[in-house]
C-alpha cells in the first residue's frame, strides 16, 4: 500500500481541507502503517478496516499494537492464507468476502493462476490483468454492513481491484461516510480497459467521489 515519505503531507491534509484529495507515491508496507498509525491516531481502542486484505500486509502490525481490526479477503487461497497467519489474533475479525454494493454472488477473475497467491483478483472482467473467472465468491453491501456495525471506523483501507468508486459511491448515497475517519484508496485506472463501458462507469464515479471528498471532514487519501 503505497505512501509517500514524508508524514507532514498528512499533518497538512488534516489542518488544510483543500488538501482532501492526495496522490500518493510509493513506500513499504511497515513505513505505511507505521505513517497511518500517527495520522489516524490509532491505539487499542481504535478500528480499522481492511478491503481488500490479501495475506495481511497491513494486519501485522495492527495484530501487533492490539487495533481491532476487521479484514475482507474473497479470494479463497489468499484467504486461507491470511487466517492461517493471523487467525488466532483475538482483535482481528476476517470475512472471506468482497466488498461491493449489493449481497449478491459474483465471479472473481484471477490475475496469474487461480491457486496462485499473489494480488490482483477482480470483480471486474475488464480490468486488463483478469485471465479468467477462478472463482464464484459471495459479495457483500458493504455499506449495510456498516449501518449494521453502526460505530467510528478510525481508518478504512480500500484496495480492490477496480470496484472502489463503485463502493465508495455506494457509501456516500447511503450516508455511510459519517461512520469513516480517515480514508486510504488505491485508484485502478490505469489498469482499467479504455473503451470499455465499465470505464466510462469507472471515471465518472471517480469524478463523483473525488468532489464530494474534497469538501467532507472525512481525511481522504488516494494513489495509483
Amino acid at each position: 500500500m503505497p505512501i509517500r515519505k514524508d508524514i507532514q503531507i498528512f499533518e497538512d491534509l488534516r489542518i488544510n481541507r483543500e488538501k482532501a484529495m492526495l496522490e500518493i507515491a510509493e513506500s513499504s508496507t511497515n513505513y505505511l502503517m507505521q505513517n497511518v498509525f500517527e495520522l489516524c491516531q490509532l491505539d487499542e481502542s481504535s478500528l480499522f478496516i481492511d478491503l481488500g486484505a490479501n495475506t495481511g500486509q497491513q494486519v501485522s502490525l495492527l495484530c501487533e499494537r492490539n487495533v481491532e481490526t476487521i479484514a475482507f479477503e474473497p479470494h479463497p487461497v489468499i484467504y486461507n492464507e491470511l487466517v492461517s497467519t493471523y487467525g488466532k489474533n483475538e482483535n482481528l475479525t476476517c470475512y472471506q468476502m468482497a466488498a461491493w454494493i449489493e449481497d449478491n454472488v459474483k465471479d472473481l477473475y484471477f490475475k496469474n493462476h487461480p491457486q496462485k497467491i499473489n494480488g490482483g483478483a477482480t470483480l471486474i472482467r475488464e480490468k486488463t490483468n483478469a485471465h479468467g473467472v477462478g472463482f464464484r465468491v459471495q459479495c457483500i453491501d458493504f455499506a449495510k454492513f456498516l449501518k449494521t456495525l453502526n460505530r467510528k471506523v478510525d481508518a478504512l483501507k480500500i484496495d480492490i481491484e477496480g470496484s472502489e468508486y463503485h463502493v465508495l459511491k455506494h457509501l456516500i448515497e447511503n450516508d455511510c461516510s459519517k461512520y469513516l475517519s480517515n480514508i486510504f484508496v488505491e485508484d485502478h485506472e490505469r489498469k482499467i480497459r479504455v473503451g470499455s463501458s465499465f470505464y466510462e462507469e469507472y471515471m465518472a464515479n471517480r469524478v463523483f467521489v473525488h468532489d464530494y471528498f474534497s469538501t467532507s471532514k472525512v481525511n481522504y487519501f488516494w494513489w495509483k
